[in-house]
């Protein structure tokens, strides 16, 4: 309706600009009528802000006329309704529309008051908002200097250590950062949830869980965590290094950790790499630890094993690509590991058949075979899981399924949970669980909820339950 009311609105505006067209003297004062305050503010808003078809009938009519020269009527008193109100008996011609509104002829003073302004919201075009953040210029870590006389002060964060520390925290962790300043929680994907982080003194990251419950010093329970790859982190781990004059991977470890926690400090103190050598017979499974992928390396482990176990008298190999992030890197140090002379000579000597394969392509599992699957099953065996985020505590009256791997799953039980055990920090860990069998005290890993209680009765203890079933 208001687009109609629009159509007449411009209507009325051009047959007024065909008016003062044919006359010869210039109106000085015109005077347009409508009873639609929404065509009102249209006429008195900007064009361009509504959608298309209203913006252009409107920059029409504001080409010519000023919005002050639009008034409000009231319907009854419009000329052009009666159009639209026509009835039996009424005239054909009604006098409304030969002498006009009677408040014509009275003073201005006397005619209908004028509506306000209002903005008008329907057929607003939809808008955009953009916002720009301005990224300072990037920190020049080379000019920090760091050395033996300056690391004391340094690993004690004095003087201008926190702001450095803070700069570095901001660079490698912005968005946990500002989540965790207004109070949020971080995201599923963010690397430091396992870590359970915490804002410290002058909002420098730190280490949280529940080492806090230890009885350290606040340094040693929440170290501030620092990002391996950067280049503050690896003028620390140089510095300490030299000061310990090159001690091995887990001194320097250990000596990082009574200052800060580094992600994934072993990964950047060294690294190691593992063998694994399985029978295709017995389906036996050994893993030796090795300092690199290089010839020497991969020969004291292989000597190792022949030490322990004897000669094999045939050898398979896979190539060992499937690492995420160094691919291309360990493909091409195993192929060279594969053409070593190095190891040809040491075949010959061990009279061992050395079945190359060609290094089974990446991502063929099906070419390894039975070794393959020990390698996934080893992988998942070293990796300890965590609970990253906060979940519902079990509470009396839940009902939860007992999880048991030594029996199938439809013999699993099914129980209340009549006492729950939480612990220092509120968590609930460990349950009772009533079965038609009799009472299980459980682990929370080791049940499924099936159904929560409609209204919870807790009756927590203090500590651990006795050992029962």
């Amino acid at each position: 309706m208001p687009k109609l009311e629009l159509n007449a609105a411009l209507l009325s505006f051009r047959v007024a600009a065909a008016i003062q067209n044919c006359l010869i003297h210039p109106i000085s004062r015109t005077y347009f009528w409508t009873d639609s305050s929404t065509v009102r503010n249209w006429i008195r808003a900007t064009a361009s802000f509504n959608q298309i078809f209203v913006a252009n009938r409107v920059g029409e009519i504001q080409t010519l006329t000023e919005s002050d020269e639009w008034h409000f009527i009231p319907g009854k008193l419009n000329p052009a309704d009666a159009a639209t109100r026509s009835a039996i008996g009424e005239d054909v011609w009604p006098w409304i529309w030969q002498d006009g509104p009677e408040f014509l002829l009275q003073l201005e003073s006397a005619w209908p008051t004028d509506l306000p302004w209002m903005a008008a919201t329907v057929e607003l075009k939809a808008t955009k908002s953009y916002h720009v953040q301005i990224t300072p210029d990037p920190f020049d870590w080379s000019a920090v200097s760091l050395d033996h006389s300056y690391l004391s002060s340094f690993l004690k964060l004095e003087g201008e250590t926190k702001n450095l520390l803070k700069r570095c925290q901001s660079e490698a962790f912005p968005e946990d950062l500002t989540r965790l300043k207004r109070g949020k929680l971080l995201r599923s994907s963010s690397y430091l949830l396992a870590l359970s982080p915490k804002l410290g003194e002058a909002e420098i990251l730190r280490l949280g869980g529940r080492i806090d419950r230890a009885k350290l010093p606040y340094d040693a329970r929440h170290p501030p965590l620092l990002p391996s790859k950067h280049p503050l982190t690896e003028k620390i781990v140089e510095v300490v290094h030299g000061q310990m004059h090159h001690a091995g991977t887990d001194y320097l470890f250990a000596k990082l950790c009574r200052h800060f926690w580094v992600i994934r400090g072993r990964e950047l103190s060294d690294k190691a790499v593992s063998a694994l050598f399985t029978c295709l017979a017995t389906r036996a499974v050994h893993i030796e630890l090795a300092e690199s992928l290089s010839s020497e390396d991969f020969l004291l482990v292989f000597r190792r094993f022949i030490g322990l176990f004897g000669k094999p008298a045939t050898v398979q190999s896979d190539n060992g690509t499937n690492f995420v992030g160094a691919e291309r890197e360990l493909n091409d140090l195993v192929n060279q590991l594969g053409k070593d002379p190095k190891l040809s000579q040491f075949r010959k000597e061990k009279m061992i058949d050395y079945t190359n394969q060609s290094f089974q392509p990446p991502r063929a599992l099906h070419f390894g075979g039975a070794h393959e699957s020990f390698v996934r099953s080893t992988k998942r065996a070293f990796p300890r899981k965590k609970w990253k985020s906060a979940q519902e505590n079990l509470s009396v009256g839940d009902i939860v399924l007992l999880l048991d791997p030594n029996q199938p799953c439809g013999l699993w039980k099914i129980g209340h949970v009549n006492q729950v055990y939480p612990g220092n920090e509120g968590l609930v860990r460990v349950v009772k669980v009533r079965t038609k069998d009799g009472e299980y005290t459980r682990a929370i890993h080791r049940l499924s909820i099936l159904k929560k209680a409609a209204v919870a009765d807790v009756h927590p203890k203090e500590s651990l339950p006795p050992s029962s079933k």
